[in-house]
């Protein structure tokens, strides 16, 4: 039986080219099993019997995980990138699309971004056979969601605009934005957008095992977001994880996205920035230049900040805020009014 579940999990190994066909995924996991006991044991044949029913599939876990392991019950706020077969993530976007009671169809997506907490475009098939896909005005976007946040209530914008300060709303509405459980992780950085309790916030959340995600959370008339970083950037001890070719703090490809861009909005000028620069710890200071020449200042978390800084609208606006990282000392790291 243990062979069997190994086969069943090698079988999901591609990570970007799945195929749900049940006979396929068998004959993956055959060769791939084979081949590390040939490897393993030096002989010239091992062979493992596995009966090819739809049946023998059932109570597998992990079966639709590709890379790596799902997260054990001792590394809680630990992320684990689960991928999911498409066939599985059309039947999870169809729960959640069809939440509202509204829509009876089946989703279908022809995206090859099919891992938990990612946005994906999906358009609806017609159950009747009569139709197919149906027209354009029925494409939406569905967020991959967790099994275990599958059937929760969820909202794109929150009932009640969290404060900044307060880490468990934050928490609980990104986790929505996202249908990612953030429980167990930690908000390393967090700024109101505006009004504190009225026109949202930036938030900045950390796994135990060095990922990052960054949320936008925004009241009704605006647009919320969510993104997962690509890279680890704590090892399990909350030590930095580095690129092979990085030149230290002085390094300005550490320093990419900290000038916060700029919006116009009716009668003010909202610029922002969130993310976590590698390699550098606590008690660092972001220097961002307003528009009329005053200075705002951030302070690192761990590398983490969030930036808003708005200002009364004015012409000639630029795209982007000088900004600057100095250490504790006051020493000048990196700048981005030189870069340029």
């Amino acid at each position: 039986m243990k062979d069997l579940r190994e086969a069943m999990l090698d079988a999901g190994a591609p990570r970007d080219d799945w195929n749900a066909e049940i006979p396929t995924l068998i004959a993956a996991g055959q060769k791939r099993v084979r081949r590390r006991k040939l490897i393993a044991a030096g002989t010239a044949a091992a062979v493992i019997a596995i009966i090819g029913t739809t049946a023998a599939l059932t109570g597998i876990p992990g079966l639709n995980r590709a890379d790596p392991d799902p997260v054990k019950p001792d590394k809680s706020g630990f992320y684990v990138e689960e991928r999911l077969a498409p066939a599985e993530v059309e039947r999870r976007c169809t729960i959640v699309m069809n939440a509202d009671g509204q829509t009876k169809y089946t989703w279908v997506t022809d995206s090859t971004e099919t891992r938990v907490g990612r946005t994906i475009a999906m358009q609806t098939t017609d159950l009747t056979g009569n139709g197919g896909s149906h027209a354009a005005a029925f494409l939406q976007n569905c967020v991959i969601p967790q099994e275990k946040m599958l059937h929760q209530p969820r909202r794109a914008h929150p009932a009640k605009m969290p404060l900044p300060t307060d880490t468990d709303a934050l928490t609980e509405q990104c986790s929505r934005q996202a249908s990612y459980d953030f429980t167990d992780w930690t908000i390393l950085a967090s700024a109101a957008r505006g009004r504190p309790g009225v026109d949202g916030v930036n938030v900045v959340l950390m796994s135990a095992n060095g990922y990052a995600v960054h949320c936008n959370i925004s009241p009704p008339e605006s647009s919320t977001g969510i993104r997962f970083g690509e890279g680890r950037l704590h090892d399990d001890e909350g030590e930095p994880i580095l690129p092979p070719d990085d030149a230290g703090p002085e390094d300005p490809d550490r320093y990419v996205g900290i000038a916060p861009r700029c919006y116009r909005e009716e009668r003010q000028i909202r610029c922002l920035s969130t993310g976590v620069i590698p390699g550098l710890p606590d008690g660092y200071r972001i220097e961002v230049v307003r528009p009329d020449g005053s200075v705002k200042e951030f302070v690192t978390n761990r590398g983490a900040f969030a930036i808003v800084v708005r200002s009364d609208k004015e012409s000639g606006t630029p795209d982007r805020l000088d900004a600057k990282v100095m250490d504790q000392d006051g020493g000048v790291l990196w700048d981005s009014a030189i870069e340029r």
